[in-house]
């Protein structure tokens, strides 16, 4: 499943949870009973506001209301992409997914999703990142990848998946900082660069330092792996 698709599952999830028809809850987030059930179908893309709205009023957990809203996030590129088919509705900017090629957006969505992708594509302040130097063991090591991820803002799996390109998988990011092994090179190199950490050359040269204490007849060969 894809993002929206993903989203709209969740939503029914919580709605088969909270046990209350659609009509209920229409009453209650006033949204339209057609438009609720287009959203829960994966039909319709819903806005922000919608989104907001629906949680509160199926008293969402905390963990279920960042899933979803990383969810939404995702979702809003893959419904504005080039082959996406998105009309705008009235009133939020929810759009309808349609079967046309062409894409009528309200303009000051557009601006606002452009201004989403410009500012997710700027450089985070490397300002208090960890210092991968001082490691000394794999389980070090792992410790301060999960520091990593504390630094960069605690992001959902889902939202790293999804900056790697698909390099990072959801499971296998829960299993690389639970774990008591060194990581995989190409992992956690792409978990770095995902987190924001802009210059990785330090946890390269701590990550072939350890792997090398492994390999000790390599170390000869690898100026500063012995020290």
């Amino acid at each position: 499943m894809n993002a929206r698709e993903d989203l709209a599952y969740g939503l029914r999830k919580l709605v088969r949870q909270d046990d209350t028809n659609l009509s209920q809850i229409a009453s209650v987030t006033g949204i339209p009973r057609v438009s609720l059930n287009s959203i829960i179908r994966g039909q319709k893309y819903p806005s922000k506001a919608e989104l907001r709205r629906l949680l509160d009023a199926l008293a969402a957990p905390a963990e279920v209301v960042v899933e979803l809203q990383d969810l939404h996030y995702e979702a809003r590129h893959e419904v504005r992409g080039p082959t996406a088919v998105a009309t705008a509705s009235s009133g939020e900017g929810g759009v309808v997914i349609t079967g046309a090629q062409n894409v009528t957006v309200n303009p000051s969505a557009v601006q606002a999703a452009q201004a989403a992708v410009t500012h997710a594509r700027e450089p985070m302040p490397q300002y208090g990142r960890p210092d991968p130097l001082p490691i000394q063991t794999p389980m070090d090591f792992i410790a301060a990848l999960t520091a990593v991820h504390v630094w960069a803002g605690e992001p959902s799996y889902r939202r790293l998946e999804t900056v790697s390109n698909g390099q990072l998988k959801r499971s296998t990011i829960g299993d690389m900082l639970k774990g008591t092994k060194l990581p995989a090179f190409d992992r956690c190199t792409a978990f770095l660069r995902a987190c924001g950490i802009a210059n990785i050359d330090d946890w390269v040269f701590t990550w072939r330092r350890l792997k090398a204490l492994e390999r000790p007849e390599t170390t000869a060969w690898l100026p500063g792996a012995a020290g």
